[in-house]
């Protein structure tokens, strides 16, 4: 990875993965040598279970869904014209400031363009779209019932 790049999404990676992994491991490290000073045992491996839900809590609290973190996108949001447009609504985690919302419109002819909606948006597993295919208009209700309109 380039090291610019690197640069400018660590401070967003510690604070939402590297720092409740951080946590787990150290966690995990005393709880083996300053309190138990014993081998392993059944309630130090339920222990360390308990600090990797912990792990994976963290963020979701914060409200990071782990699997977009690791470059999925996700498609909340689908409509289809009757003269054949298809408008998609895509989030995905922009490794900076939260989610990036993201509508794609598909003429008929094949062609495609995108337009960012919100750049620093919540997550959001489903969003309704509207169509008013009398102005060629699409209103979109993102999170906090914020709302958007493409024309395509």
């Amino acid at each position: 990875m380039n090291r610019v790049v690197l640069q400018r999404i660590y401070p967003m990676l510690e604070t939402i993965f590297l720092t409740p992994l951080i946590i787990v491991v150290v966690g995990a490290l005393i709880h083996r040598y300053k309190i138990r000073r014993k081998p392993y045992s059944v309630s130090d491996f339920a222990c360390i279970g308990c600090f990797c839900m912990a792990a994976i809590a963290l963020p979701l609290s914060m409200g990071v869904w782990i699997p977009d973190f690791l470059g999925f996108r996700s498609t909340i949001g689908k409509a289809t014209t009757s003269s054949g447009h298809e408008l998609r609504v895509e989030q995905s985690w922009n490794y900076m400031d939260f989610y990036t919302t993201t509508v794609f419109v598909k003429s008929p002819d094949g062609t495609e363009h995108g337009t960012t909606v919100d750049g620093d948006d919540s997550k959001s597993w489903r969003v309704p779209v509207a169509l008013d295919e009398a102005t060629r208009t699409a209103t979109i209700t993102l999170s906090g019932d914020r709302t958007t309109e493409i024309k395509w």
